[in-house]
């Protein structure tokens, strides 16, 4: 959500219209992954009845950059965006 837009309560809108999405097509559980970081988020989610229920982990590891010619001459997207 834009944050030029505050006050409108748009994040607590989203979360509940997907809510009501899913439960009219049958879904009867929703799953969030939200970093511990995001604390925003968190208390969004905790005030609109999600709890917390396991922690993931998160590895990565640098990957060389192909230039876009590269990638595409096997078979790969563009890294250029």
């Amino acid at each position: 959500v834009d944050l030029a837009c505050p006050g409108q309560r748009l994040r607590r809108r989203l979360v509940r219209a997907a809510g009501r999405a899913a439960f009219t097509r049958g879904y009867t559980q929703m799953q969030l992954l939200v970093s511990a970081s995001n604390g925003g988020a968190t208390a969004l989610y905790a005030r609109e009845g999600f709890g917390d229920r396991a922690t993931f982990l998160v590895a990565t590891r640098r990957q060389p950059i192909l230039s876009t010619s590269a990638a595409l001459a096997i078979g790969g997207e563009s890294t250029r965006r």
